[in-house]
């Protein structure tokens, strides 16, 4: 039985499950409420190796669980309980007016949506 020894750096595809579209809209908001300063303490509280100029970009990808570290401590920053929920405002506002959102409303419902995105998944 030969055990492998752990990677000390995930492999580049255990870092794509989230979109930046996401992290985009979470330094928006905290850049908003605090300035640079508020982001670069919201990246050291998600011990992310990202800068934000990488976390701001759509096209860009992170893993489920930096994508979690940076929501818990958005929360932590912000001080608002409800910061996902406005983190998801945001990220649709970002879409408004683009294929994105045509493509979303073309569903017809937000479970609709949520199965689709299950599907696709």
């Amino acid at each position: 039985m030969n055990a492998q020894p752990a990677r000390a750096d995930p492999p580049e595809d255990a870092d794509r499950q989230f979109c930046c579209s996401m992290s985009t809209s979470i330094l928006r908001l905290v850049r908003g409420q605090g300035g640079e300063q508020a982001v670069a303490v919201l990246l050291e509280r998600a011990a992310s190796r990202r800068s934000p100029a990488y976390l701001e970009d759509a096209n860009n990808w992170i893993s489920l669980d930096e994508a979690y570290a940076l929501m818990d401590a958005a929360v932590e920053v912000s001080g608002d309980p409800h910061f996902a929920r406005r983190a998801g405002e945001e990220t649709v506002r970002q879409h408004a007016g683009t294929q994105v959102a045509t493509l979303l409303r073309s569903l017809g419902s937000v479970e609709a949506c949520m199965q689709t995105i299950a599907q696709a998944s």
